[in-house]
């Protein structure tokens, strides 16, 4: 799946990184700003460059949240429901070592000191406060509402009481998570001296050493895209370099992935017997391979650039902003992330295109996405329209108008397609990638209609395109990702202090050698050095269905979606236990007799 999509995903990058267009002055209106970033990205499809994208992380926002924190906050407990307890026994801790080394109290004589008393009403008081906030809400008065009612019958008497019942649990949950975060409020536990220290060892020891990075070539005219992303981590006891090349041929219709990084995966979980055959090979997964039809290739890039169309085009010309590079730099932590080199870079450009859409609008170009990918698909190819894929009934919403559209249709009888063979094949990856979209369509949709809003937790991304001589000459991308180093249970704090990624992208000539670290007869793939993944998908299942490991069946059955894990589960059988060990031993009573 993820292999398959991945095209997509360049042929989308590719419709992002481009530019050839006039640009506007500064003062122009919002609109021609969508205009020409929309001309000049149209204009670069037709342009052969290579890029080089650095991809930086960094933690600021919570680091300087800690660095901010107050010494309450510092010496807060980590868990608001043992915060009472932790500082008592801190407390207790600190009295004993005062009453034993300063006034040579026993042990036994500290819990009858004064001093000691006063710790205990403390926690008491402590507690006391607590379970207060807690158990705010008040409990529902049923001896008041059977007096109030006592004239009712008992059907409407039972229909109200289930009303006032789940109204005072509506009014009591919200009364008892303002309490609870008006405590939580009050003791902070995620701004302790503990957190700065795990803060400061993970930019040390993950954020600093890590350098992620992309290079390639787009080149339409010859039918290429090259793309080679790297990660390399430099510590003090640990050096380390790891790249996956991937080679686009349009022409061939094939997608080559460099073998190495997914031999080891392989002959550890699904083929034993793999060996070294993938050594110095790519993958060559063909986009068609005979298994859809031979306009499939050229409709889908027509498709995808058509659906990226609308998508882009449903954008509100708010969202779109010339600044300049001064305004650009001046967003909160760039100056701190990005490399001397970007900075430099954004300091000799002119003009600068600032995308930043509302959530709402970002998610439904998505779905417009999505949605319009999908059905220029199945549209187009009735054999993709089965009904496992939402075809029959599905939804087009418009702003806040949704439209049903139910296929009336009822094609072929049998909606249950039970294949004689399992084929991973094109069409097995086109059905994948299909589903992917509906789900995605699907989702958007029910959030609108059960919600009516896009969720908008957290700060928004947004995009900046540098343009100088008429074109696109770099892009940034800042990203927000809720902290994986904060607990789950904080949702809010994870989106109030993210994680920032900041993407930069530099438009360059075409780079001669974007795989200069594999050997020099490999760098270009071509059917003596690549493995055909169809024709190998097609003999391992071969040998998984006449083999013995039932492991490897269940997850064929999992990944193919043809057939049922259930059915190959059926073919275990639970050992029996021997008759012997059901008997009961006569001869083993222990007992103790009487004489």
């Amino acid at each position: 799946m993820k292999t398959h999509i991945r095209p997509l995903v360049f042929a989308i990058f590719a419709a992002a990184i481009t530019g050839c267009a006039s640009i506007a002055p500064l003062d122009a209106a919002p609109v021609d700003a969508k205009q020409a970033l929309s001309d000049a990205m149209h204009a670069q499809l037709r342009q052969s460059f290579g890029y080089h994208t650095q991809i930086h992380v960094s933690n600021a926002i919570r680091e300087e949240a800690l660095a901010q924190a107050s010494e309450e906050q510092k010496s807060a407990s980590s868990d608001i429901m043992t915060a009472c307890e932790d500082a008592h026994d801190a407390a207790y801790v600190s009295l004993t070592k005062k009453l034993m080394a300063e006034q040579g109290v026993l042990a036994d004589a500290i819990e009858k000191t004064e001093d000691f008393e006063a710790l205990k009403q403390t926690y008491q008081s402590c507690v006391n406060e607590r379970n207060a906030i807690f158990d705010t809400a008040e409990s529902f008065d049923a001896e008041a509402f059977f007096e109030r009612t006592q004239d009712m019958t008992v059907d409407a008497q039972f229909d109200l009481l289930y009303e006032e019942l789940q109204a005072h649990e509506n009014q009591a949950d919200a009364v008892r998570a303002a309490s609870i975060a008006t405590y939580q409020a009050a003791h902070d536990g995620q701004h302790t001296a503990l957190d700065a220290k795990k803060a400061d060892l993970f930019s040390a020891y993950l954020i600093s050493p890590t350098q992620l990075s992309m290079i390639g070539n787009y080149q339409p005219l010859a039918g290429k895209i090259s793309v080679l992303p790297a990660a390399h981590y430099q510590a003090k006891n640990l050096n380390f370099y790891v790249n996956q090349p991937l080679y686009i041929d349009l022409q061939q219709g094939i997608i080559y992935l460099w073998a190495d990084n997914f031999a080891m995966v392989n002959s550890e979980t699904i083929d034993k017997s793999l060996g070294d055959k993938w050594r110095n090979k790519w993958l060559a997964f063909h986009l068609n391979d005979g298994s859809l039809p031979k306009s499939f290739s050229r409709d889908l890039i027509t498709f995808i650039m058509d659906a990226k169309k609308q998508s882009f085009d449903s954008l509100n010309v708010s969202a779109f902003d010339l600044i300049n590079s001064d305004q650009m730099l001046a967003t909160p932590h760039l100056m701190t992330n990005l490399s001397e080199q970007a900075i430099t870079t954004i300091k000799g450009t002119g003009s600068i295109i600032r995308v930043q859409p509302q959530a709402a609008d970002r998610a439904y170009a998505r779905y417009l996405f999505a949605d319009t990918l999908y059905h220029s698909i199945v549209g187009r190819y009735s054999e993709f329209s089965e009904p496992s894929f939402g075809n029959i009934e599905r939804s087009i919403i418009e702003g806040e108008s949704v439209i049903e559209v139910v296929n009336a249709e009822d094609t072929d009888a049998s909606f249950e397609a039970v294949a004689e063979e399992v084929k991973i094949d094109s069409k097995l990856f086109v059905r994948m990638l299909l589903n992917a979209l509906n789900q995605v369509s699907q989702s958007y949709q029910a959030d609108v209609q059960m919600g009516g809003e896009v969720s908008q937790d957290g700060q928004q991304g947004f995009w900046h395109y540098g343009l100088k001589s008429g074109g696109i000459s770099w892009i940034h991308q800042r990203q927000y990702l809720a902290n994986p180093t904060l607990p789950k249970e904080h949702q809010k704090l994870r989106h109030e202090q993210p994680m920032i990624i900041d993407t930069f992208t530099t438009i360059t000539r075409v780079h001669p050698e974007p795989f200069a670290r594999l050997p020099a007869a490999h760098r270009t793939p071509n059917a003596d050095n690549s493995i055909n993944i169809g024709d190998y998908g097609q003999d391992l299942v071969k040998r998984i269905q006449s083999g013995d490991d039932k492991y490897s069946k269940i997850l064929l059955a999992l990944f193919s979606g043809e057939g049922s894990a259930l059915d190959v589960g059926d073919e275990f059988e639970l050992p029996t236990l021997p008759d012997e060990l059901d008997q009961q031993p006569e001869d083993n009573d222990h007992s103790d007799a009487n004489p």
